[in-house]
């Protein structure tokens, strides 16, 4: 029998599931209906194929010269780097390529053309043809972005400093080299080369340019003129240095900065910068910034996005704007966001956190038509008697500690609803093909179907037509 736990309480024992908080009430569980009648499931927020205009967005003034069609490579959260090109959808992982691992965390381009990966412990590079690895040289932790200089040396940004990879060797460069005083610490989290060659790292409350061999930091009462938490970093077309922070944006014009404030605070997860110079910071959960003009306009999922939780922005040599989201792929061609989602092309995941586009960027294809497939399950107590009547969801993003909506799917892209019958039986129909979180009412409140290890979601994966059996579930209430 296939008896998996759902967790109900925080507890300590790493080998228990994590339990869901919320602020608001939660329903308790109720007595099953006459006969034990599973309900109907519902769907809410169903995701659609067709492109959705975007009329806020201001024309640009003048075309583009024609680019060279290139590929648009895309990273998952656990399934490797799905690429686009002309001849369509191919997928490279830990399985069939030289991929080092299947968790990506940021990608970069190099002079020569080629794609490097970051992953936890690697560095992927892909030559068009194959893929080569470069053991990860940079001390403690994962990588949290990636960079590429003119002489093909790889900069990692990672937990207490910034490290190159240059001629078979790294070296690191502590994070004291990257700001002074109290602006000082070990959380690293961007790098950006510039055309003229320097290295920019941005740290929570500093950014150091690294030129000569030599570190010029500017911080708060030095060169900056507040202190600023510094999240992401990018590069105009004219040379020109970006910095996004939690209230605004900051430029680096004629060896001083201007800053360019946005009136409401957001969480930024990435930025990038388009072929007419137009500054798009993608957020965790406020969708996507315009930066154009002085003025800032905000693109969320009633406007055609995919998910608010935007984690890469790569814009192409057209003037697309590709964002890797947290369900699925969204292009915006200047009138149209056109999404791309597991259920309509042939990407292995739509939890995709790096994006980078090459030259142009391919043609969008057309999306494909994916039969929907099922989940079923049982849920019972710990002594196995039936968990009857109660509420039980699917959702496509992956869910922590706790939730903001009504319930923990309720304010994602997509969800569905379902009740268990008296045998404690639940199932889901019409299931877009995809990944999903399962999550249930105990009556106490709500948990989570998560890992063996009971620290993230468990994610069920639906393929065409077929009908996914979680097996038996149980509340876990202690720390057994």
């Amino acid at each position: 029998m296939n008896r998996k736990r759902i967790s109900l309480l925080i507890v300590v024992s790493m080998l228990i599931m994590s339990a869901l908080a919320c602020s608001t009430d939660t329903t308790p569980t109720q007595e099953p209906e006459s006969g034990g009648r599973m309900p109907e499931t519902e769907m809410i927020q169903a995701p659609t194929d067709e492109p959705i205009e975007a009329p806020d967005v201001t024309a640009p003034q003048g075309p583009l010269p024609e680019a060279e069609a290139g590929m648009a490579c895309f990273g998952s959260h656990e399934m490797g780097v799905t690429c686009l090109t002309e001849e369509g959808w191919q997928t490279h992982n830990k399985e069939n390529n030289a991929l080092a691992g299947n968790y990506v965390i940021d990608m970069a381009t190099c002079p020569d053309g080629s794609l490097a990966v970051a992953q936890m412990s690697a560095i992927s590079v892909f030559d068009g043809q194959t893929w080569k690895s470069i053991d990860g040289g940079w001390g403690y932790g994962s990588p949290e972005a990636l960079a590429c200089d003119q002489d093909g040396a790889f900069w990692v940004a990672h937990f207490e400093g910034v490290s190159q990879f240059k001629d078979g060797n790294w070296t690191t460069f502590p994070s004291s080299d990257l700001a002074t005083g109290e602006a000082a610490n070990d959380l690293v989290g961007d790098v950006a080369v510039t055309p003229d060659g320097s290295v920019w790292v941005a740290t929570t409350y500093s950014i150091a340019q690294y030129d000569n061999g030599q570190w010029n930091i500017f911080q708060e009462g030095q060169g900056f003129d507040d202190k600023y938490f510094i999240d992401q970093l990018a590069v105009d077309s004219q040379g020109r240095l970006w910095a996004s922070h939690g209230s605004g944006l900051l430029s680096y014009e004629d060896g001083a900065w201007v800053s360019h404030d946005n009136p409401g605070y957001v969480s930024n997860q990435s930025m990038g910068i388009d072929a007419y110079d137009r500054v798009w910071v993608g957020t965790l959960s406020d969708g996507v910034l315009l930066f154009e003009n002085g003025a800032w306009t905000s693109y969320t999922m009633d406007k055609g996005l995919s998910s608010n939780t935007v984690y890469a922005v790569a814009p192409d040599a057209n003037g697309r704007v590709w964002l890797a989201t947290s369900y699925g792929l969204g292009v915006f061609d200047g009138e149209a966001w056109q999404v791309y989602r597991m259920d309509n092309s042939d990407l292995t995941d739509t939890d995709l956190r790096a994006a980078i586009v090459l030259a142009g960027g391919p043609a969008l294809p057309e999306p494909l038509a994916k039969d929907p497939g099922k989940i079923t399950g049982r849920a019972t107590l710990p002594d196995g008697s039936p968990m009857a009547n109660a509420a039980v969801e699917i959702c496509v993003e992956i869910i922590a500690s706790s939730f903001s909506g009504d319930t923990p799917c309720s304010d994602q892209p997509y969800m569905q609803s379902a009740t268990t019958d008296a045998d404690g039986n639940f199932t889901f129909d019409n299931v877009p093909v995809g990944w999903y979180i399962l999550t249930m009412n105990t009556g106490d409140g709500w948990a989570q179907l998560t890992t063996s290890l009971g620290l993230i979601s468990e994610r069920i994966p639906v393929e065409p037509g077929e009908t996914i059996d979680v097996g038996e579930i149980f509340i876990q209430e202690d720390d057994e």
